[in-house]
């Protein structure tokens, strides 16, 4: 066996070591006997009767435990050198709770517990100093343990309220896809008849928006929660409106792709404002842009405020915040397919950014804007409504 000195652990640092005299510490030594084990031998068996504890003077060993439903083994905790272990059994005498093995190459102090009961009567002083050690050390163990549990407690609590808040957020959610579904005929009839796609989309916001109202009101998490904050305000809308710059030139781009390439916008100018044939200057009346500017908060509610924060809080791994952000922008493109496939395949690319902008800065404010200068622009600069007409 290969081992390092240096690493050697002074068994006498250890707690059932502590307070002994130079007496008594040589008559425990006299009493062990090493033991060198080689890695992954297991030198303690759950089940078997307890007769000895060690002190682990180099290498380190693992606590391993056996579901008795599946059989399978669990690796419980790892030891290092300057720890004891078995000396529960000391007190009790009861037999073993868990497996003990070796994780590299080891040496072990036995003391067997039929040696230290059997000193003569002038050396019982040691057995008892032990015993009071021990029973010190399980103390504070018990009060570690104490606040080990409170604190898992508060976790558990924590994320049960997070599955009840999901359970709504993710009902509700399914409510409204259901209810959107079957009316989306009903929507389609009355864009073409109405001719005004932004009065036709209020009821299904208005809709949305009361859903999303009521699974936040009923999950018991604050507003905040959900984006509705000036917290960290000012960097949000800070980056939203560069993204803002950046989203406007890919609009006048694929704009101008669509003027050459797409059949029913070919023969349209790439700004469309002043164009009186187009249609889009009725569309984006005063009433019309005021309704859109004050239907924006909504939208965001619903997708990157409820939907995106619930998710990204459930979920687990390193990739949470990116299906989060998928999930809810999946969303968010499926409310606009009434106006057309196309177009909602367009405003789910603009809604990542303003997903990934809603992730960093966990408030509403900066996409909000964001969302009012790019919607504003497009339709009243652009016109997309021939995608949709």
């Amino acid at each position: 066996m290969q081992t390092d000195s240096n690493k050697y652990a002074d068994i006498r640092k250890t707690t059932l070591c502590h307070n002994l005299d130079d007496g008594q510490y040589k008559q425990l030594e006299s009493l062990m006997t090493e033991v060198f084990l080689d890695e992954g031998t297991t030198f303690i068996s759950e089940g078997d009767s307890a007769e000895e504890l060690y002190f682990i003077k180099y290498g380190e060993v693992e606590v391993v435990k056996i579901d008795q439903d599946s059989g399978t083994s669990h690796t419980i905790t790892t030891i290092g050198a300057g720890s004891t272990i078995g000396e529960v059994a000391l007190l009790d005498h009861q037999e073993r709770s868990a497996s003990i093995r070796t994780v590299r190459d080891s040496i072990l102090m036995k003391l067997r517990f039929e040696d230290l009961e059997s000193l003569s009567d002038g050396h019982r002083d040691l057995e008892s100093q032990i015993k009071l050690n021990l029973a010190e050390e399980l103390s504070q163990d018990l009060r570690n343990t104490n606040v080990t549990v409170a604190k898992s407690l508060r976790e558990k609590l924590e994320t049960a309220k997070t599955r009840v808040a999901m359970g709504v957020i993710i009902t509700t959610l399914m409510i409204g896809i259901v209810t959107y579904v079957f009316a989306l005929q009903i929507i389609v009839v009355l864009n073409h008849k109405a001719g005004n796609t932004t009065f036709v989309s209020v009821p299904i916001l208005v809709f949305f928006g009361a859903l999303a109202y009521f699974a936040s009101k009923k999950s018991g998490y604050p507003f905040s929660m959900y984006g509705v904050t000036m917290k960290n305000g000012k960097r949000s809308l800070t980056e939203s409106l560069l993204a803002t710059v950046v989203l406007i030139g890919l609009i006048i781009a694929i704009k101008w792709l669509l003027v050459q390439y797409y059949p029913k916008m070919q023969g349209s100018k790439v700004f469309d404002i002043l164009d009186p044939q187009s249609g889009v200057f009725r569309a984006t009346s005063i009433i019309a842009v005021v309704a859109y500017t004050l239907f924006v908060p909504i939208q965001e509610f619903v997708a990157r405020g409820c939907i995106q924060s619930a998710f990204e809080e459930f979920l687990i791994g390193p990739k949470k915040r990116f299906w989060a952000i998928i999930v809810a922008d999946l969303t968010f493109s499926m409310t606009h397919i009434h106006l057309s496939s196309l177009f909602a395949i367009m405003v789910f690319f603009p809604g990542l950014i303003w997903g990934w902008l809603y992730s960093r800065h966990k408030t509403l404010l900066g996409i909000v804007v964001s969302h009012m200068i790019i919607g504003i622009f497009a339709f009243t600069i652009i016109g997309f409504s021939a995608m949709y007409n």
